[in-house]
């Protein structure tokens, strides 16, 4: 599986960053950090009301005060989370069919962890990150290299993009949480605040509205 120059930059970034910072670790919030200053990020964020300066406050308060420095001639060292990070982003683009891994699929294995400060701070701006998630995949399908030689299948795999994203907002964002990002049922259940019978109410609804919205739009599906 193959990583796309956002991803690497992002992820060179946040490396270099722990190092100029001298910071004994290399994090998920040294790649959210790294994260604001990529472009679809930024506009993203702050369309969906999200303030890239104030989250970078945040971030690096939470590095002065949460990370020890590094002694003299040492490496940055890798955190636990920090390479599940990593990892699950590339399994999530694999599992999703795609060619690359994208930062869409770094930020949704960031939601994978338990107790991480990047998803708090995100969280605390009142970013609605499913859709913020949404808008980051998009572009990634748009700009991926792979499909561009092969318009018939870049285009359908955009109108599906295009198809989701029309859906109704609690049918929309399960559908994106589950397809997408691979949550499962009780995640979903639990931090959606709905009973795990209600949540694959929806995905059935999701389905059905969706296969309506594609062969609407000329595309046969398989049932």
């Amino acid at each position: 599986m193959e990583t796309n120059e956002r991803f690497k930059t992002v992820v060179s970034d946040a490396v270099d960053l722990a190092y100029e910072r001298q910071d004994e670790y290399v994090t998920p919030e040294h790649i959210l950090f790294a994260m604001t200053y990529d472009r679809v990020f930024d506009e993203s964020f702050i369309g969906l009301g999200g303030n890239a300066s104030l989250l970078r406050d945040n971030l690096e308060k939470f590095f002065n005060e949460n990370i020890d420095k590094l002694d003299t001639d040492e490496d940055v060292k890798f955190t636990h989370d920090f390479n599940y990070v990593l990892d699950a982003a590339i399994k999530k683009a694999f599992n999703s069919g795609r060619n690359e891994a994208d930062i869409s699929h770094i930020l949704a294995a960031m939601l994978d962890l338990e107790d991480s400060f990047a998803v708090y701070f995100l969280k605390k701006q009142g970013v609605d990150i499913i859709s913020l998630l949404g808008e980051l995949s998009r572009e990634s399908i748009f700009n991926d290299e792979n499909l561009e030689h092969d318009f018939e299948k870049r285009e359908q795999a955009k109108y599906i993009q295009e198809a989701v994203l029309a859906l109704n907002a609690p049918e929309r964002e399960i559908f994106l949480r589950y397809y997408f990002f691979y949550q499962p049922i009780a995640t979903i259940a639990t931090e959606m605040n709905l009973e795990p019978a209600n949540v694959k109410t929806k995905l059935y609804r999701g389905r059905k509205r969706l296969k309506e919205i594609l062969e609407n739009g000329g595309y046969t599906v398989e049932t």
